[in-house]
């Protein structure tokens, strides 16, 4: 029997859908800014922070185009790692669609992995808000609509 997982991107609203996405992409900044420290300890090792006192209280520009170049090949080689590895994977997964939805449960196969009638089954999936006890085996044993 197929997994029961309760996930229908085709199902979604349009709101739905740009919620995801906004909330992906706050993640993504989130995720960027937990990397902060690391460019910074990089920056550190590199002896930017004392280049950077250098360059604005002395005006002395010794350096600070070597520490530059240092730099810009270190981003040059950590972007072409990450373009090496989504050109590997594009032409890995080429003619692959690896997130493929998967199609929505039918009645029957719902009611038979919960045990319960097709009709009570149609009912609960109309009500909005449906609250609903189950045992230990994962059978449905109540149900009833909150209002």
């Amino acid at each position: 029997m197929r997994p029961l997982i309760i996930n229908a991107p085709a199902l979604q609203s349009l709101l739905q859908k740009l919620t995801s996405y906004c909330i992906t992409l706050l993640f993504w900044f989130v995720w960027l800014f937990f990397c902060t420290p690391i460019f910074s300890y990089i920056c550190w090792m590199q002896n930017i922070d004392v280049d950077y006192l250098r360059l604005l209280e002395f005006e002395n520009y010794d350096g600070i185009i070597h520490n530059l170049i240092l730099c810009f090949f270190g981003v040059l080689v950590m972007g072409g790692g990450l373009s090496i590895w989504s050109v590997f994977n594009l032409l890995r997964f080429k003619h692959e669609d690896r997130r493929a939805s998967l199609s929505p449960l039918t009645i029957n196969e719902l009611s038979e992995y919960f045990k319960i009638d097709k009709v009570t089954l149609t009912k609960q999936q109309q009500i909005k808000c449906l609250s609903v006890s189950f045992d230990e085996e994962g059978n449905i044993v109540n149900s009833k609509e909150l209002v």
